[in-house]
């Protein structure tokens, strides 16, 4: 990411892409976990797929989700079908990429590498988080395998002392891609401007337009996405269902809950507070700031999100893993890294507990129970009438999506869908 990483670098991100995939594929061999959200982008890819548009199964226009997931789904639907099966291979591959781009992040950027016997825990912790929080049908797949790349664009121009076009173009159109596969992609954008302007090594006046086309290009392209498509409505700012203070408290007690069985409010606080002490004493003894750096990142970042989480009616919450999982990808595996080349036992044995939660939760006989979003591997997803069915017709399993996990509705007085034309002919078809 500025010039090729050395060879010996790269043997770890492969086997890191590797462990996620045989991981993942042993989990989804049964099916695949569709949620709510899950439902929109499968229906919207399906849709797209059939020449219907970013729509609904019902022919109501999907409003609360940028289209890039599901079009990169529609692709795998036209060449192969609309098997779930299709599905986890088309998540697979991103686990695979994902996986070995944040371990070459961190063992490049991160300076990790450098850490005796770090690589391979880095690696064995980004494979196990990958493929224990991306199992569902959901936007972040595409999203964290996307935010490498534009964090690494940032990173890497910040070590000159005037922007390249070239890093600039990068950073610009993975930002456009972020903010196209989730909204909250904004606010990783918006923390990289910041991060540009109050960048030392930059003249003002260049870093103030490098972070003004980085941060507008994004914005500028989901306005038009969202107007071109009718979403401009899609996620109203009407107040939020917590305020700032409540969002960055849940922020704080989900971070804990990354590395600790169960973690309350105060011990979520209390592993914030360790690991940036952690990650600060290590720069200051090492004078560096690469172990620091990421983590101001992370923070404002954060700042951002439950701030926007705070003045927009979103159903979710802030604390969901699928928010907040640059925390696994990113800051503990550095963490981690800097624990591990101290020489102290207690810091050492330290770095072994925290790698040691996903592998508990891994291995947990729980997380393999069956959820009541799960779709059967042999299934195809098909707008077939009545909502939440499950029928067999010539001989192939069909799966529709349950009732209420359509926002916008689409139903009749007495509770049938409502189909449009174009999606009725699909049904009839069926």
């Amino acid at each position: 990411m500025g010039s090729a990483p050395r060879i010996d670098v790269w043997p770890w991100p492969l086997l890191a892409g590797l462990l996620a995939v045989v991981i993942y594929g042993l989990a989804q061999r049964s099916g695949i976990e569709v949620n709510a959200d899950g439902w929109a982008y499968w229906e919207g890819a399906r849709s797209i797929a059939d020449g219907l548009g970013y729509r609904y199964f019902s022919g109501d226009p999907i409003v609360a989700w940028p289209p890039l997931y599901s079009l990169y789904l529609s692709v795998w639907i036209t060449l192969w079908g609309p098997e779930a099966f299709v599905l986890v291979a088309a998540n697979a591959i991103l686990i695979f990429l994902q996986s070995v781009a944040w371990t070459l992040f961190c063992c490049v950027l991160g300076k990790v590498h450098r850490s005796t016997g770090a690589s391979k825990y880095v690696a064995i912790y980004i494979a196990l988080t990958t493929s224990l929080y991306e199992r569902g049908v959901l936007a972040h797949n595409l999203f964290y395998t996307i935010l490498p790349l534009f964090i690494g664009a940032i990173w890497t121009a910040k070590r000159q002392e005037k922007w390249r076009p070239a890093y600039l173009a990068l950073a610009c159109a993975s930002g456009v891609a972020l903010a196209e596969s989730h909204i909250t992609g904004l606010a990783y954008v918006a923390a990289a401007a910041l991060m540009i302007v109050f960048d030392q090594k930059v003249r003002l006046q260049n870093g103030v337009a490098s972070a003004l086309a980085v941060l507008l290009a994004p914005i500028f392209a989901l306005t038009l996405t969202a107007w071109r498509l009718g979403q401009l409505g899609g996620h109203p700012i009407e107040g939020g269902r917590f305020s700032i203070a409540e969002n960055l408290l849940q922020l704080c007690n989900a971070i804990g809950s990354f590395v600790l069985p169960r973690s309350g409010q105060g011990l979520g606080l209390v592993c914030v507070a360790i690991a940036f002490g952690i990650l600060t004493s290590f720069a200051l003894a090492n004078k560096t700031s690469s172990p620091l750096s990421p983590a101001v990142f992370v923070s404002v970042a954060f700042l951002l999100l439950a701030a926007a989480f705070s003045i927009t009616w979103l159903n979710g919450l802030i604390s969901e893993p699928r928010h907040l999982l640059i925390i696994p990808l990113l800051i503990v595996p550095i963490l981690i890294a800097c624990l591990m080349s101290s020489g102290k036992i207690i810091a050492r044995t330290t770095a072994l507990l925290i790698f040691a939660a996903p592998v508990w939760r891994t291995l947990d006989p729980g997380a393999a129970a069956a959820s009541a979003s799960l779709v059967p591997i042999q299934a195809a997803i098909s707008p077939i009438p009545g909502f939440g069915r499950t029928v067999t017709i010539d001989g192939k399993l069909l799966v529709g999506p349950i009732r209420w996990e359509e926002p916008q509705g689409g139903y009749s007085s007495s509770g049938a869908p409502q189909w449009a034309p174009s999606q009725a002919r699909v049904v009839g078809a069926r």
